[in-house]
């Protein structure tokens, strides 16, 4: 794009994708190798270490980013109650570890969340420099730190999972990955702790916070529910398949969403007293993002019988229906994911609040109806709340902008229409053509099917909106250019 933010959007692309081809081969050598008996157990551990992350991190870094006058007392107040609230959340987390055993029945599970508890701490320290990072648009840094750790993590993991090691495989590469993430971001941040905190610092960060917090507690909840559930009723194999289908599901929306959500906050924040360009600017990220994500979910569906086992191994075949369900949730998130980051950045995080404990309270009575039917049926539960507040952020968007219900709904019109076609060019294709090919065979033919049917059809309806857009994008972030912000930042 030629600004600042143009060269933040491409190295937050860059990073994101990555690290999610890192992760993925690192992933599937691990399913291969562990099958999903550790994964289920891995996510069992997460259910602690998950929430404990809530509380130390997850909070700070939009109060970090959003404000407009940060000052060095600010930064500080926020580093030193992370860190305190670190060590308070290892501490309970390792103590709690025995009672998390007895919950799922799972013996193993308490040295498992013992030596998992360290990995808060690390996320604790590491917050504030991420948020720093993040505010200054320093993406090169923060892809240098996010990938390395990605790599050494990973290529630890799976020497331990060659040695012989199993499940603790997993959380050694999830102990190296946070500890490299904080040795390279900390000192690149520029940033170092005094004694600068106030009382009047914290009480001024964390009138933000408190409702950042509400939400990412309430998102704790939606999240863990329906795998607690799992858990407790089905065992560590009926979890792992639906983490690994919800993994999978994940890396599509990170690698879609990310590059373009990572810099939505501070770029929204900034312009906040220009609701006409703020509405421009939402009509084009729902058109871009729409636009690239569509296919990509609806595509994974429908390749998903072949795919899976070739990346997974036999042994998973259990997640293709799960995959296939939750690709559903997809497309709310291609299409919907600015919608709660414009509520925060335009200070109404409250909002956002009340919309997400609409959503988790119904995830909840569905779970609870689902689980005794088995896994699909709770899988069929999670996409029915995902898509359940679509509605509710549309409209209270368009409250806050000029972009209304129905012009939301125009821009993922055409993007749709040509993921219906392509979906409809690839199923004909693999019960035709392709029917008795071999399965790797079938899988790059459907690959390249899909790709030529959606670029032909998506040019020839939008390729006049998706120039607008681009144009759009390009303007807004030339004129939002945060150089001032970075600069103050860098000089504290």
């Amino acid at each position: 794009m030629g600004t600042r933010l143009g060269r933040a959007i491409l190295w937050s692309a860059a990073s994101t994708w990555f690290r999610l081809i890192a992760t993925l081969v690192i992933f599937s050598i691990l399913a291969r190798l562990l099958g999903p008996e550790a994964y289920g157990l891995l996510g069992m551990v997460m259910v602690a270490l998950t929430l404990g992350e809530v509380l130390v991190g997850g909070a700070v870094l939009e109060s970090i980013i959003q404000k407009r006058d940060l000052d060095a007392g600010h930064k500080d107040t926020m580093f030193w109650t992370l860190a305190g609230a670190g060590l308070a959340m290892t501490g309970l987390m390792a103590a709690s570890a025995p009672l998390l055993a007895f919950l799922f029945d799972q013996d193993r599970l308490t040295a498992l969340v013992i030596a998992a508890s360290p990995i808060l701490v690390l996320r604790a320290l590491f917050s504030l420099p991420e948020a720093l990072l993040r505010r200054s648009l320093r993406y090169k840094t923060l892809a240098a730190a996010s990938s390395a750790a990605v790599v050494s993590g990973g290529a630890l993991g799976v020497g331990l999972a060659l040695a012989g090691y199993g499940v603790w495989s997993l959380i050694a590469s999830q102990l190296v990955q946070a500890a490299v993430q904080l040795a390279i971001a900390w000192p690149l941040s520029r940033y170092w702790p005094n004694g600068r905190q106030t009382r009047g610092h914290f009480r001024d960060l964390w009138k933000f916070n408190l409702s950042v917090l509400a939400i990412r507690l309430v998102g704790y909840v939606d999240q863990m529910v329906p795998r607690i559930a799992i858990a407790l009723m089905m065992g560590p194999l009926a979890l792992g398949h639906f983490n690994a289908a919800r993994r999978l599901i994940d890396m599509i929306k990170t690698g879609v969403t990310q590059p373009l959500t990572a810099v939505a906050l501070p770029t929204f924040s900034g312009l906040q007293a220009e609701r006409k360009s703020l509405g421009d600017l939402l009509r084009a990220t729902i058109l871009l993002s729409s636009t690239l994500g569509f296919p990509c979910f609806a595509g994974f569906a429908v390749v998903a019988p072949d795919l899976v086992p070739l990346l997974l191994g036999e042994q998973w075949v259990d997640t293709v229906p799960l995959v296939q369900i939750l690709a559903l949730i997809g497309f709310r998130a291609s299409a919907m994911s600015f919608n709660a980051i414009l509520l925060r950045s335009l200070g109404c995080p409250h909002w956002h609040l009340a919309m997400l404990s609409f959503g988790s309270t119904l995830g909840i009575v569905l779970v609870f109806l689902a689980v005794g039917h088995g896994v699909v049926a709770v899988a069929i539960a999670v996409v029915i709340r995902s898509l359940s507040t679509w509605p509710i952020g549309s409209h209270l968007v368009a409250r806050l902008t000029d972009v209304s219900m129905g012009q939301q709904i125009a821009q993922i019109a055409r993007p749709l229409a040509a993921t219906l076609m392509m979906v409809a060019a690839v199923t004909l294709w693999r019960d035709t053509a392709a029917v008795d090919m071999a399965s790797a065979w079938r899988l790059c033919s459907s690959i390249a099917v899909g790709v030529v049917a959606y670029a032909a059809v998506a040019l020839l309806i939008a390729a006049g909106p998706l120039r607008a857009a681009l144009t759009c994008a390009r303007r807004i972030g030339g004129r939002t250019d945060p150089g001032t912000t970075a600069a103050a930042d860098a000089s504290a």
